[in-house]
């Protein structure tokens, strides 16, 4: 049986080195959580979890630990779209959009 990391695996590979970061469903579902609230900058994700903190646990994020910020968003949205291009040569589903 695979674990949730390796199940989440073939979105963005895993660094060698470095922290350990956070999970890929997590950032995934906040990313999903940002389209169905109507959001468009990375930057208003990243304030709306850090303002209303209860909804954090439903992109399984812990609260008692810092959330992502912007530049960690930004990273795994790289990753995201690196690795759909890579696997399958057609454009990512999810665009950055950058203010």
């Amino acid at each position: 049986m695979m674990n949730s990391s390796q199940h989440w695996a073939f979105l963005c590979p895993a660094d060698k080195t470095g922290r350990k970061g956070f999970p890929k469903e997590a950032m995934l579902c906040a990313f999903i959580m940002m389209k169905s609230e109507g959001f468009s900058p990375i930057t208003d994700l990243a304030d709306y979890l850090e303002n209303n903190r209860m909804i954090a646990p439903y992109c399984s994020f812990d609260v008692m630990k810092p959330l992502p910020s912007y530049w960690t968003y930004d990273r795994f949205l790289k990753k995201l779209e690196h690795s759909a291009v890579m696997s399958s040569g057609s454009p990512p589903m999810l665009k950055r959009n950058c203010k």
